[in-house]
């Protein structure tokens, strides 16, 4: 098996790329049902819904190869084995008598779920099945690490996750919508989704703010430690993220000559979400001052 760092760098990734795939299923698909709904006017405009599909497509499995990836690689940590045969030999045992095993199951349960409800042409069940999906990232986090059961952090957590899965996890289907409608349309879309996206930055950024209080010692305490710099580089990637997101909101008071721009602000917002996913990835597997 490959040594620590490598393990650690291959955790880290992916448990990022499933945790991605899973915001972009929820994403799309509160986009897709909730969101992009047709604008009086329209008439025969193209229907983004087909790019919609392309991208559960491409995400469901992508979903289910990486939480396989990174459970393969949780089980050589947990074990401590040194070869994959090794690895493969504790796969029953951690994943039937583990909570991490169990979180496992139920969440690869939830995929095929949304894969069987797309084929009954069951969109809304499908968004319902991501959402939990989505909100079982809560419990690879820090709170029922630290309290077994219940708590105001694991709330909290959850609270974090589902607000930004709706948020990020948006941002591609948006990104479609852009190029794949008219203007007129492709305006009302992102308007009716401007609402949703500032209750959930609110909600990110303040559940980011009470986890920072309370797991890396608060903000006088942040650069102090590793954990709570990269707590801070993850705040500053999330003020970038608001940034843009604020700029949006004045932008679409423009109309349609803003498509161009917010199309470019999305992409900007791709990356950053990216980077953020990827700290939250190593975050989570660092133990906060808190514990020691």
């Amino acid at each position: 098996m490959p040594g620590s760092d490598t393990l650690a760098t291959g955790l880290a990734a992916s448990r990022a790329l499933a945790v991605g795939f899973v915001f972009v299923i929820f994403g799309t698909l509160l986009v897709a049902t909730i969101i992009a709904r047709p604008t009086a006017g329209d008439g025969g405009a193209t229907d983004p819904h087909h790019g919609f599909a392309a991208l559960l497509l491409g995400a469901l499995p992508g979903a289910v190869l990486a939480l396989g990836l990174w459970f393969g690689l949780q089980t050589a940590a947990m074990a401590q084995t040194d070869s994959i045969r090794e690895t493969l030999a504790r796969v029953p045992e951690v994943l039937l008598h583990t909570d991490f095993g169990h979180l496992m199951l139920l969440r690869l349960g939830l995929l095929g779920g949304i894969g069987l409800a797309l084929a009954a042409d069951r969109p809304g069940a499908a968004t319902v099945f991501a959402g939990f999906a989505a909100a079982l990232q809560a419990g690879h986090l820090h709170a029922l690490a630290i309290w077994h059961g219940p708590n105001l952090l694991l709330a909290s957590e959850t609270l974090h996750v589902l607000a930004a899965a709706s948020w990020l996890g948006s941002l591609p289907a948006l990104l479609l919508v852009i190029v794949s409608v008219p203007p007129r349309r492709a305006m009302a879309t992102l308007r009716r989704f401007s609402f949703m996206g500032i209750g959930a930055v609110l909600v990110v950024g303040a559940t980011a703010a009470l986890q920072a209080d309370w797991l890396a010692g608060g903000p006088l305490s942040l650069a102090a430690t590793a954990y709570g710099r990269i707590c801070l580089a993850k705040m500053v990637l999330f003020s970038l993220l608001l940034a843009l997101a604020v700029r949006n909101r004045w932008r679409l008071r423009r109309g349609a000559e803003a498509v161009p721009a917010l199309g470019s602000s999305l992409r900007a917002a791709l990356v950053l979400a990216a980077l953020v996913l990827v700290l939250a990835a190593i975050l989570s597997a660092m133990p906060p001052p808190s514990e020691a």
